[in-house]
């Protein structure tokens, strides 16, 4: 590598990939764990020595067997040429890694960040598996800082991968497999695995044969069913030590379910955050202008600290007359434009659900009241 450190061209993004990787050429990394093969009959001519450390060749096992255990590169037969291109793609596939948008105006996001931080432990937490869970209702922002916290930390693991939408691509025909495709060429960089995802079961393999030593950033974003945690992340034993998987979904118990290392729970913006977010949508500022205070403090009562609420609202109204304002935020809980209610139906199904749900027991506890009345009344 001292070669390389020499020239100017090569970026020391990729100096840094490149010496972090593991290559078994021309021996399989099953004989470097129990060694066997060349490095059995090494060992075993060391061992014979009487002068050998014993100390020291016990330690050098351990040593081997670990170094086996990590993931790596391996080539016991065929042109190192395409191994070697193989392994520059990954590692440039690193190198470009684009940001992921994240958002026009991250108003509130640092606060969210800061708490996640603690809970994901990436600095000191390298000798575990940790699976974490970001929860809230619809529009609140649970992807948006999904894609906050892998933008500051996808560079601290030896791959990552951010898979959106999962919901609704699962729905499709072979979605699962194109999710697992996507999940392993981002990860390992390489697009001839594609080739080898025929179905769910087989991606299920391949990422759990191949993931299990890898210490890697996965995103769930957009979770809604037990089935697509069992098939993209089946347990802990898939991955490597110091891995993270983080799942966004509206349902909390889903999470509690799966066994969740964490689970956090987003709030809606408080009022200062919301009066932000709203001006830079509506008056392209962070505030408002003082004669239209009053009417975005009214306004935004109805977002419910919501940031798409927020967003969609500010945009209706920006540049229209104080005369539309006023109509508008009269009109607004009679009959609210059609993208805000959809955005404000969708947050509030859950807590409509489980009102339901209440309102179900209770009918069916008054009405148990009732038979036993009756029974009682009849002398049964």
């Amino acid at each position: 590598m001292r070669s390389l450190e020499g020239e100017k061209k090569y970026h020391p993004y990729l100096l840094r990939r490149l010496e972090n990787q593991r290559f078994f050429l021309r021996v399989k990394p099953s004989e470097v764990r129990i060694q066997t093969g060349s490095f059995g009959e090494a060992l075993a001519k060391y061992e014979d020595n009487s002068d050998v450390n014993k100390e020291k060749l016990a330690k050098w096992k351990v040593a081997l067997t670990k170094a086996s255990n990590l993931s790596g590169w391996h080539l016991s037969k065929g042109d190192e040429s395409q191994l070697i291109q193989r392994i520059v793609e990954a590692a440039l596939s690193k190198v470009n890694r684009a940001a992921l948008n994240v958002a026009k105006h991250p108003v509130g996001i640092e606060d969210n960040l800061r708490e996640l931080k603690q809970l994901i432990d990436v600095k000191t937490g390298t000798n575990d598996v940790k699976l974490i869970g970001i929860c809230g209702i619809g529009g609140v922002g649970k992807t948006t800082i999904a894609k906050a916290l892998f933008n500051e930390f996808a560079d601290e693991f030896e791959g990552s991968s951010f898979l959106a939408d999962v919901r609704e691509i699962s729905k499709q025909h072979l979605g699962f497999v194109q999710v697992h495709e996507t999940l392993l060429i981002d990860i390992f960089g390489d697009n001839n695995l594609k080739l080898k995802v025929g179905n769910i079961h087989g991606g299920i393999n391949i990422i759990r044969d191949r993931l299990c030593h890898k210490r890697a950033l996965v995103v769930l974003d957009d979770v809604d069913q037990l089935d697509q945690l069992e098939t993209l992340a089946g347990g802990h034993e898939w991955f490597g030590l110091g891995r993270r998987i983080i799942i966004t979904t509206r349902n909390r118990h889903l999470l509690a379910t799966h066994g969740a290392n964490g689970i956090y729970e987003v709030r809606g913006l408080n009022h200062h955050e919301a009066l932000e977010l709203f001006s830079w949508n509506a008056f392209k500022s962070n505030e408002p202008a003082e004669e239209c205070l009053m009417l975005s403090n009214f306004a935004i009562q109805y977002t419910s600290g919501l940031p798409l609420a927020l967003e969609v609202l500010g945009s209706f109204l920006c540049c229209r007359t104080r005369h539309q304002w006023q109509s508008t935020i009269h009109n607004i809980g009679k009959k609210p434009d059609k993208k805000l209610y959809e955005i404000l139906r969708i947050s509030y199904d859950a807590y409509k659900i489980i009102s339901s749900l209440f309102s179900w027991i209770l009918h069916v506890s008054l009405w148990e009241r009732t038979e036993i009345t009756l029974l009682k009344y009849l002398g049964v």
